[in-house]
Formats: structure tokens, C-alpha cells, sequence
């Protein structure tokens, strides 16, 4: 019924006591961002669908945004170097079959991840986990890569399928 930015979600989420948001949904695109490695995931980085339920409650679903850091890769002195000053870049890692630091990768997400999920136990996450690898198939991955555009189209993108799938299995 409406699309709203984040911190009018966070207002909210704070001033009408009927209003959350779908943890599932918000659970699975977290994997998701996980999967594809987008470490990139600030508040500006959503949107939130509000639907209204029969009882009055409105529920905010998530809708990813910005994808520019999936698949990333960072090779050379210069990121070794950044991420050697700058604490705050060690989340910036490249795309490989394990996270090297799940900690650091999901900084940017930190905040947010604390504030709308709180319901959620390990059990919702791992629901999530499996909801992801056993409908992310390897066909519908393929599917997906062969509506690249021809340019966009080099030697890494069977690298990258690769790990994608290896990733998916780590869920």
C-alpha cells in the first residue's frame, strides 16, 4: 500500500505500536546479501513495502536496493593497504566460496540487523538458509547469468557461477 525509506520506517516502528517488520523476509535478504556478497547494506540500501492486515497491523516487507558491491573483487596492494588503515574496510572482501570474516563483512548492515531483528532465533535463520539453497537452483542461477548482456559477458562469470553455488551450499 506504500513504499517508505528507512528511517521512516524506524519512525515508524517507534510510534505505532501495530507496525513491524516481516523478520523472515528481512532474514532471507540478509542471506542473500551474503550470498552474493554485498557487503554494502546501510540503511539507505532499502525500502519498505507497508501491507495492512485484516487486524490493523502493517507489516514491512524489505526491498534490497543498490546492488553495486555484489561479486565484488579486490585484488592488488591498494585494498591490502586500506584495509590495513582503515578498520572500517576490512568489509570489503572478495567474492569466494567462505566468507573470510562474517563479522566484519555484514559492518555495514550492523545496525540494522540489531534493530529489526529481534523476534528471530536460529531456527529462522537456518529456515531461510534452506528456503534459499533449495530454490536458488543451479538451472535458475544459469538461467539468470545467460540474460547477462553480451558485454557484460567475460572469462568470470563462470568463476563467479561457480563460487555462487559453492556460497549457497555454506549457507
Amino acid at each position: 500500500e506504500d513504499i517508505i525509506s528507512t528511517s521512516d520506517l524506524l519512525l515508524e516502528l517507534r510510534e505505532d505500536k501495530d507496525a513491524r517488520v516481516d523478520e523472515p523476509e528481512f532474514i532471507k535478504a540478509r542471506l542473500f546479501d551474503m550470498l552474493i556478497g554485498d557487503w554494502d547494506r546501510h540503511a539507505d540500501q532499502w525500502r519498505w513495502a507497508m501491507n495492512e492486515k485484516e487486524d490493523g497491523t502493517q507489516v514491512y516487507v524489505p526491498i534490497p536496493r543498490d546492488r553495486d558491491q555484489a561479486f565484488p573483487k579486490y585484488d592488488g596492494v591498494f585494498p591490502a593497504l586500506l584495509k590495513f588503515g582503515a578498520p572500517l574496510a576490512r568489509n570489503m572482501q572478495t567474492y569466494a566460496p567462505e566468507i573470510q570474516n562474517i563479522k566484519t563483512f555484514n559492518n555495514a548492515g550492523f545496525y540494522l540487523d540489531k534493530t529489526l531483528i529481534n523476534r528471530a532465533a536460529w531456527a529462522d535463520w537456518k529456515a531461510q538458509a534452506e528456503y534459499i539453497q533449495n530454490n536458488l537452483t543451479d538451472d535458475k542461477i544459469d538461467a539468470a547469468f545467460a540474460k547477462l548482456l553480451p558485454d557484460t559477458k567475460d572469462e568470470g562469470i563462470d568463476n563467479i557461477k561457480e563460487i555462487l553455488k559453492k556460497r549457497r551450499g555454506n549457507l
